[in-house]
């Protein structure tokens, strides 16, 4: 075996694509880790570096505050889960961020998962039924295992509402078609 050769085995190919949300066409899944602790980042770099949902692989963006994440929803629309901290660069950053997400850019595909390590600043209760939250995970007990399943779970719940919107924005123009021709 030639010396390129060992090395090709052990690298990903590389790819210029960018993901473009088409379904099959999926090159991977856009996770945004928003959070101000950099240990958390690093475990969660950790804990879902080889992790794939339907054969697709994931790509981490890592913001440290809700404003970085702001410009990074804005750059990346098709991210599909945010991983969460709520008090950063405020008490209520997360949950402003939230806001920015369900209301000003309309969002409702992306998945949000709270992660916390101050559950007194957002009861779980309250901030899952009052701020369209998917999940809520206290950082005090993550595991790898916790974190894949919540991902997992996430992705797959993404993808399902950007199917079922894409396959309602065509149901619209089909209507649409139809009501054209009958007139």
């Amino acid at each position: 075996m030639a010396e390129e050769n060992k090395f090709e085995a052990i690298f990903a190919p590389e790819t210029t694509e960018e993901w473009n949300g088409a379904g099959e066409n999926d090159l991977y899944w856009k996770i945004l880790l928003v959070d101000d602790a950099p240990d958390i980042h690093a475990a969660l770099h950790m804990a879902l570096a080889d992790v794939e949902v339907d054969g697709i692989p994931l790509q981490i963006y890592d913001a440290e505050s809700a404003a970085q994440a702001r410009e990074l929803l804005v750059e990346h629309p098709d991210i599909a889960l945010i991983l969460l901290d709520v008090v950063m660069e405020s008490e209520q950053a997360g949950l402003d961020l939230v806001r920015v997400v369900r209301e000003d850019l309309e969002n409702r595909q992306i998945q949000i998962v709270v992660l916390t390590g101050q559950p007194g600043y957002a009861p779980q209760r309250s901030v899952i039924a009052g701020y369209a939250i998917d999940g809520y995970r206290l950082k005090s007990e993550l595991t790898a295992d916790k974190i894949f399943v919540t991902v997992y779970a996430a992705v797959r719940a993404y993808r399902t509402r950007r199917d079922l919107e894409q396959q309602r924005i065509e149901l619209q123009n089909l209507e649409r078609t139809l009501s054209e021709r009958e007139e």
